[in-house]
């Protein structure tokens, strides 16, 4: 009876269509009978949480605001109450994070999908990844296998671990599972082959980074960031062939479709929109972001400028063989920014007097405030790399927050209200000439008025004169 309860109080707590205030009371219901002393619902409630939030309803339809803060409200709900007994979670986590690599070794085993990674050129590799595919039962298509890890709810089970992961790290229990779950994740990206699946990329790539400020370990993200931008300088810029001289030449004036990608919502892109210069826009933004997120969970690292390296290199490549304009100048002030930052970093070396084994010997592995202080000549220590982080993060979000606004609001009108919302921009214009001839048609009644009674008035002088003249010579007669 109690299983069958917590089954039903799953699904209340995981249907998207029901109100917050039921799905709160399901969640505080559930977490009552997991904390219970010496309760036997633990596992049961975790484990039906779990399926319930990784269930079909919830997680394959991520592509709406309204999913999509269920989706992270559930989330949070499993991070607390996998907090309640680490023993139990420690099993649970080492069960579902094993699932998911053995998801992704079906996926990486599979003999077309092999031949896609430039390492497995040599014939022994093909054989081995071969006989590896059929001992592991992978006989199928690799579209079904790519489907499978290309999905809202492998994307959404990476979130709950990193999640659980980076708050639970201290304890002992869980802080182990941290690398396997680092390898599972990489090879995630490691299947993003090319530009079309740039948006499980960015996903993976910002939960890592996440992880990797939270549990404050080193995870290798430059690498996966900086991937796309030998696509994006392939692309070539829009052009205008309305305009003329240096008009045209500017970037970005006519693209294949100029809405703009909500990464919230995507993890492949269309194949119509790779070309684009929008997406090219996009990509270089979400890429900086990346790479800021990455930088910033390393900015008091005393190895920070060697960290960016690979990153500078990439971003200046960049800079020497695009030709878009538009995405030029944030790269080049993110690269200014970022040698600003490495040479911060290095006059606190010289000035601090620990060595390079004392900082991996310490728990901390970061410069301390007092070192940082000296060399921004401020009592602020907020580095500069932190600085455009938290700026561009904010400015994500207010982004998202008037994009769901303006969502919500079309969704509430009806139809016949947004085709007409829709067709008002071009009556607009209309409009203008539609007024100018009105108030020059209403200017030239108003003369014809005046006129006219100007008319009448003339008219009325004359024939009162005329009757005056009658008056004198019937009186004179």
């Amino acid at each position: 009876l109690g299983f069958r309860m917590i089954k039903s109080i799953c699904s209340i707590w995981s249907n998207p269509t029901v109100s917050d205030a039921t799905r709160m009371r399901a969640y505080v219901l559930l977490r009552s009978l997991a904390d219970m002393n010496e309760s036997q619902f633990t596992d049961r409630v975790i484990r039906s949480m779990y399926k319930g939030y990784l269930s079909s309803n919830l997680a394959s339809s991520s592509a709406q605001s309204r999913v999509l803060s269920v989706v992270i409200f559930c989330c949070r709900c499993l991070v607390d109450v996998l907090g309640l007994n680490l023993g139990v979670s420690y099993s649970l986590a080492f069960i579902y994070i094993r699932e998911l690599a053995v998801r992704i070794r079906s996926a990486l085993t599979h003999p077309s999908i092999k031949k896609k990674n430039k390492n497995s050129d040599n014939a022994h590799d093909a054989k081995a990844s071969a006989s590896a595919s059929r001992a592991a039962g992978n006989t199928g298509n690799a579209d079904e296998s790519l489907n499978k890890v290309f999905s809202w709810s492998h994307i959404n089970a990476l979130r709950v671990w990193a999640l659980v992961l980076g708050q639970y790290n201290a304890e002992s229990e869980l802080r182990p599972l941290i690398y396997p779950f680092t390898q599972v994740s990489l090879a995630t990206i490691q299947l993003c082959h090319g530009a079309k699946t740039a948006g499980v990329r960015f996903q993976v790539i910002l939960m890592l980074s996440q992880l990797e400020r939270d549990a404050n370990v080193y995870i290798p993200l430059a690498l996966p960031s900086c991937a796309l931008l030998n696509h994006v300088v392939q692309i070539k810029p829009s052009v205008n062939p309305k305009l003329s001289g240096k008009k045209r030449k500017q970037p970005g004036a006519i693209g294949a479709s100029t809405q703009e990608i909500d990464w919230r919502f995507v993890l492949r892109v269309a194949d119509s929109d790779l070309n684009s210069s929008h997406f090219g826009n996009a990509v270089i933004r979400r890429t900086l972001l990346c790479l800021g997120s990455h930088l910033s969970s390393n900015s008091r690292s005393p190895a920070f400028p060697e960290l960016s390296l690979y990153a500078m290199q990439a971003l200046r490549r960049y800079l020497k063989e695009t030709r878009d304009g538009n995405t030029r100048e944030p790269v080049r002030n993110f690269v200014r920014l970022v040698e600003q930052h490495s040479q911060l970093i290095v006059n606190a070396r010289r000035i601090s007097s620990a060595t390079p084994k004392s900082f991996f010997e310490s728990k901390s592995n970061r410069l301390s405030d007092e070192q940082l202080k000296t060399v921004l000549h401020s009592a602020q220590t907020l580095l500069p790399i932190e600085r455009w982080y938290e700026i561009e993060t904010d400015k994500i979000r207010k982004d998202d927050m008037l994009r769901d606004n303006l969502d919500s609001d079309i969704n509430s009108t009806p139809i016949v209200e947004q085709l007409q919302a829709f067709k008002l921009p071009r009556k607009q214009k209309k409009s203008k000439s539609n007024d100018q001839t009105e108030e020059s048609v209403s200017v030239r009644d108003e003369l014809k008025e005046l006129n006219e009674r100007e008319l009448e008035n003339v008219d009325d002088d004359e024939g009162s004169d005329v009757v005056d003249d009658l008056e004198l010579s019937g009186s004179e007669q």
